[in-house]
C-alpha cells in the first residue's frame, strides 16, 4: 500500500524554524525528489515519531495530503493501473492546480484562526494577537461596507487594494502608517493563502507601501541626563519606585515588556569565563538576543532577589506616565520607550549597528536601522567636530 512520510528541512537563516517535506513510498520504492508541504513550523513543535506538530491547522494540512495521495492510489488500483510512487505523486500534484473557491473574508478568518492557535501555544503574546484581531476587524468592516464579503480571494485585484487604502485614509481618517500596516496584514493573509494552496495570486505585492519614517519623532527616548535623573530620584510611593526599577532594567537590557515578563535569571543568564550574558529568544519573534549583564542590571536583580516583580502592562504604563509627569520629562513614558532608550544609548556610545541588532534580538539590521538608529545631536556634534574649521 502507499505510504507518505514527513520530515523537516531546517531554515538555514533561522535553524529554529523548518519546512515540512514528504516522500511517497509504494512497495519499497520511493519517489526521487522530496516534495514540500509549504508548511513552516518551529522545530521544537515537531514530533518525529508521529510526524505531526502541536498545531492542529498544520496537522490537518498533512492529513489532507495523505488522504488525497491515498485516494489517487485507490483509483489507480480500481482501474488496474500499476502502483508507482512517481505516477501517483504526479497525478496528485496536478490536482493541486485546481484550487477551490474561497472568499477573501473566509481566508482572513482562517489566518486569524492560525494566529489564535499560535497564541494559545504561547508562540505570540496576547498583545500581538490582539493587534492581528484589530487589523482583521478593519478588513472585515471594509468588505462589509463595500458588499465584498463573498468576493473570492483570487477575484480581488489591485483596484480593490487601492480602494481599501483610500477607504481607510479618507473615510476612516487613519494615519498613513496605520493604513500601511493594515495593507501589510492583508499581504500576510494572501501569503498564508498561497502557502496553504487556498489562492493563487497575491494582489498586494504590486501595491507599494510608503511609511512616514521621516515624519516620526526622532527623540522619543531618554538621554543620559534623564536616565540619571530617573535613577537618582527618591519616589515616596513604592509602586512608582518599583516601576522605575523595572523601566531601568529594560534600559540596561533592551528588553521589551513581554521579554522582561518572561525573563528567568536561572534559565537566561549564562556565564562566559568571568563575564555574564543574558541569552534569551524574543517573545515576539523568537529571534535570540544576547546582551551583557551590566552591573546596573545585576544590581536591580539582586535588589529583588533574582525575581523581578510582575506588573500588568496597562498598570505599568500608567505608573510610568505618572513618573514622567513627576520628573517633567519631554516625552510620555511607556514600556517601549525603555527599549528605544537602550538602542539609542548603545548606538551613540559607539557600539556597531550589527552588534546592537543582535543585542536587541532583531532578525535583520534593517529593522534596527529603520526603527532605532537615530543619532543624538551630541553624537553628531562629536563626530563632526573635526570639520569645525569648515
Amino acid at each position: 500500500m502507499i505510504n507518505v512520510s514527513f520530515w523537516l528541512r531546517k531554515n538555514p537563516k533561522n535553524p529554529q524554524t523548518a519546512t515540512i517535506y514528504y516522500y511517497v513510498t509504494c512497495g519499497g520504492v520511493r519517489n526521487k525528489t522530496p516534495q514540500t508541504t509549504r508548511q513552516r513550523i518551529y522545530v521544537r513543535d515537531w514530533d518525529p515519531v508521529t510526524q505531526r506538530t502541536n498545531n492542529e491547522l498544520v496537522n490537518q494540512a498533512l492529513d489532507d495530503i495523505v488522504y488525497r495521495i491515498r485516494a489517487v492510489a485507490a483509483r489507480h488500483l480500481s482501474e488496474n493501473i500499476a502502483l508507482h510512487p512517481e505516477s501517483v505523486l504526479q497525478e496528485y500534484l496536478a490536482s493541486l492546480n485546481r484550487i477551490p473557491y474561497i472568499s477573501l473574508l473566509a481566508l482572513a478568518e482562517q489566518y486569524i484562526s492560525n494566529k489564535k492557535a499560535e497564541f494559545m501555544a504561547g508562540r505570540i503574546v496576547k498583545r500581538t494577537y490582539e493587534t492581528y484581531l484589530t487589523r482583521f476587524t478593519c478588513l472585515r468592516q471594509f468588505l462589509t461596507a463595500n458588499k465584498l464579503e463573498q468576493t473570492g480571494a483570487d477575484a480581488v485585484g489591485y483596484r480593490h487594494i487601492q480602494q481599501y487604502y483610500e477607504w481607510m485614509a479618507v473615510t476612516c481618517k487613519l494615519s498613513n502608517d496605520y493604513v500601511c500596516k493594515n495593507i501589510q496584514f492583508l499581504r500576510q493573509v494572501y501569503s498564508f493563502g498561497q502557502l496553504n494552496e487556498l489562492c493563487k495570486s497575491n494582489p498586494t505585492k504590486a501595491f507599494r507601501l510608503s511609511f512616514d519614517y521621516n515624519n516620526r519623532r526622532h527623540f522619543d527616548y531618554l538621554d543620559k541626563a534623564e536616565i540619571d535623573k530617573l535613577r537618582n530620584y527618591a519616589f515616596a510611593a513604592q509602586p512608582l519606585a518599583t516601576a522605575r526599577d523595572l523601566f531601568l532594567f529594560q534600559i540596561y537590557t533592551g528588553f521589551a515588556y513581554a521579554d522582561m515578563a518572561a525573563f528567568d535569571p536561572k534559565q537566561h543568564i549564562l556565564r562566559n569565563g568571568n563575564k555574564l550574558f543574558i541569552c534569551k529568544p524574543r517573545q515576539k519573534t523568537e529571534v535570540p538576543a544576547m546582551v551583557p549583564l551590566y552591573p546596573t542590571a545585576k544590581a536591580i536583580l539582586d535588589k529583588y532577589n533574582q525575581q523581578l516583580p510582575v506588573v500588568v502592562q496597562q498598570y505599568y504604563n500608567r505608573l510610568l506616565g505618572e513618573i514622567g509627569g513627576i520628573l517633567s520629562f519631554r516625552i510620555k513614558l511607556s514600556s517601549h520607550v525603555a527599549r528605544r532608550s537602550a538602542a539609542m544609548m548603545w548606538l551613540n556610545s559607539g557600539i556597531r549597528l550589527e552588534v546592537v541588532s543582535r543585542m536587541l534580538g532583531h532578525a535583520s539590521t534593517l529593522i534596527t536601522q529603520k526603527r532605532y538608529a537615530k543619532l543624538s545631536p551630541e553624537t553628531i556634534w562629536r563626530e563632526a567636530a573635526n570639520f569645525e574649521t569648515f
